[in-house]
């Protein structure tokens, strides 16, 4: 457990029956035996609650969001909730506690901020089922809320021919591995990440969504839709180039605000959203917005007057309908890569060729400069070539004031969501994880920040969300939010609390079984890939040896050993107690999950895998291939399941 005061016994009960019906009773069914003695049982939190829970703990405990506390004894258990999620959450922790029994004691837990959120595209149509285990993954973690990016991976009744395209567009970029990639460094100016795994490549039909949304509304998570337009909205200009702001862009993403045509088409389609999902609020995007006044109207505009118009325009529709307006607040802020004056430097090398329809284009690297910084790059480069974007940070100042902001730039600067603040816009960390974070508790507290959403980029399936470190993120942002004991300046203590965390959930089942145990380690690093935005894993790429087990029975077995995937480094920076300065590399934690993630006294890193067999090992040999850089060391033990 990483998330409550706990103080939890030897003794364990068994539970016969649980008292009460709906979602959070159905959860607590299942660790239900027939022959038990306790019963459980749903109230309500009150002050006498938390005294008694106090003293049995022999603490105090912190107040919070969506608290609850348990005590479990032998004549019963006993949940108490503030809320209707908070029911759930007791449930999903009291099952993951339950091992035919549950042992007696008593715990307590609470959010820090009003709003645990998780961002995430769209599943495919045939991994529904799939992405409901992750929805209760959510509530185990103690989210409450869920956004997902639309794109063209929802059926939108208005405009079939979205659907139709999207389908056609993403095949462009799966006959290749990194085309998607490519094709944003191919152009003159940096165009926006591709996001291709929405729906994988398809669409949900309105059906197949409602089912998903009803499984949510009844765990009381919040789904907000996200409905990317002016930027990131080459899902709709695939189907319809006409409206793109640069009509010679090769596949276009960035809408023209000064078209007529483009406004009635995306209203169409926020109203079948607004249909479907009946939503609070939708997050419109337009993060990322880097190309302003191509067309005759809008070049007599200033960036801060199109991006004002055009938000306002949006906010006006959605709030005629009843629904809150919140968007990425990049171009809000007055950093230069956000919303202030800035340059995306094209640089020369050519990093390769990229084929968009019958042309090649050549692939650059791009890198964004302040005016001042590109004034002295100038100097030593003068013919260098640069794409210019006009500030629009200008224009919050009368920016609807129910206007809700997901600031992702909170790691540059705290003054940054003051600068909302002063405004009078709110909103949440976006694209948020803890481990860089500076000062939690303090920024949580602040009135215009209600929570915190962090994010998936790339494909739902399990090995992407381990290697893509989503998995990390979210078993992350729980603990730094739930526990009581979190340190933020014990950066790598965190980590490995999470990736412990992480192993115990995934191998809840194979720990319970007699295996092997083989700790390793490489004495080399190897680039990290970043695997979203269309580019996925190739394993045979990765493959760097495998381990040959010979039993006493005289058979044998293989298993395969993946970078990334079972193993990474050996070494860790600094120590378990490094500050953010001096941490474990990432690709450290890339193989957590799978494997359980350590730190020595020294720091040095090994990585523990399962193997689940009833049978006694002789030998294990190691046989290395042409993909692995240097070294891998391991040793290994039988291993008994609880």
């Amino acid at each position: 457990m990483n998330i409550t005061n706990q103080l939890l016994n030897e003794k364990r009960v068994t539970v016969s029956a649980v008292v009460g019906e709906g979602i959070a009773e159905d959860v607590l069914r299942a660790v239900c035996v027939p022959a038990g003695a306790a019963v459980c049982r749903f109230s309500p939190i009150t002050d006498a609650a938390i005294e008694r829970v106090e003293a049995l703990l022999g603490e105090s405990v912190e107040d919070g969001f969506d608290k609850y506390a348990v005590i479990i004894g032998e004549s019963g258990v006993e949940i108490y909730y503030s809320t209707p999620i908070s029911k759930l959450y007791a449930a999903h922790q009291l099952k993951s506690l339950a091992d035919g029994a549950l042992p007696t004691g008593v715990l307590y837990a609470r959010a820090l901020c009003e709003v645990r959120g998780y961002k995430c595209y769209l599943p495919h149509k045939s991994a529904i089922e799939y992405f409901k285990t992750q929805i209760d993954l959510c509530l185990l973690l103690g989210y409450n809320m869920l956004m997902l990016e639309l794109g063209g991976g929802f059926e939108y009744k208005s405009h079939p021919e979205i659907n139709e395209k999207w389908i056609e567009y993403c095949k462009i970029f799966k006959a290749e591995n990194g085309k998607a990639i490519n094709t944003q460094r191919s152009y003159k100016f940096p165009k926006d990440s591709i996001h291709i795994e929405v729906g994988e490549g398809d669409y949900l039909t309105e059906e197949q969504m409602l089912d998903i949304l009803s499984y949510c509304r009844a765990r009381h998570i919040e789904v907000i839709p996200e409905m990317p337009c002016r930027s990131h909205a080459d899902y709709i200009l695939y189907a319809h180039p006409e409206f793109a702001e640069d009509p010679e862009e090769p596949l276009p993403s960035f809408a023209c605000p000064s078209n007529e045509g483009y406004y009635k088409l995306l209203f169409e389609l926020f109203d079948d959203v607004i249909r479907v999902f009946e939503p609070k609020r939708i997050n419109v995007g337009h993060d990322e917005d880097y190309v302003f006044g191509f067309c005759e109207k809008c070049r007599k505009k200033t960036a801060a007057q199109l991006f004002e118009e055009d938000i306002k325009r949006v906010h006006a529709h959605l709030s005629s309908r009843g629904v809150k307006t919140m968007l990425w607040a990049d171009k809000l802020c007055s950093n230069f890569h956000g919303g202030g004056s800035a340059y995306h430097i094209r640089f020369p090398e050519v990093q390769g060729y990229n084929r968009i329809g019958d042309k090649d284009y050549e692939v650059h690297l791009f890198r964004c400069y302040s005016p001042e910084q590109f004034a002295e790059y100038k100097k030593e480069h003068p013919d260098v070539e640069a794409w210019y974007v006009d500030e629009t940070f200008s224009c919050r100042e009368r920016m609807p004031k129910d206007l809700e902001v997901i600031n992702w730039y909170y790691g540059l600067d705290e003054k940054i969501e003051d600068e909302y603040r002063e405004m009078g816009l709110h909103g949440i960390y976006g694209n948020w994880q803890p481990f860089r974070f500076r000062n939690l508790k303090q920024r949580l507290k602040k009135s215009c920040i209600h929570g915190v959403c962090t994010s998936n980029w790339g494909s739902l399936d399990p090995l992407s969300m381990q290697r893509a470190f989503t998995y990390y993120k979210l078993f992350g942002v729980s603990h730094s939010l739930w526990s009581k004991d979190y340190d933020q300046a014990k950066r790598n203590d965190n980590m490995l609390a999470a990736a412990d965390w992480m192993f115990r959930y995934f191998n809840r089942d194979t720990l319970k079984k007699k295996g092997i145990a083989i700790e390793h380690a490489c004495d080399f690093d190897m680039p990290h890939i970043s695997f979203d935005c269309g580019y996925w894993i190739e394993t045979e790429d990765f493959h760097i040896g495998d381990y040959r087990i010979a039993f006493t029975d005289g058979t044998e077995m293989t298993y395969p050993i993946i970078w990334g995937e079972n193993i990474g480094p050996r070494f860790a920076v600094g120590g378990a107690q490094s500050d953010d300065n001096n941490a474990a590399p990432m690709s450290v934690m890339e193989a957590a999950g799978i494997a359980l993630v350590h730190a020595d006294e020294k720091g040095d890193i090994s990585y523990r895998i399962l193997i689940p067999t009833e049978k006694e090992v002789a030998s294990i040999t190691l046989t290395k291939t042409e993909k692995c850089e240097g070294e891998i060391t391991f040793s290994y033990a039988p291993y008994q399941g609880k």
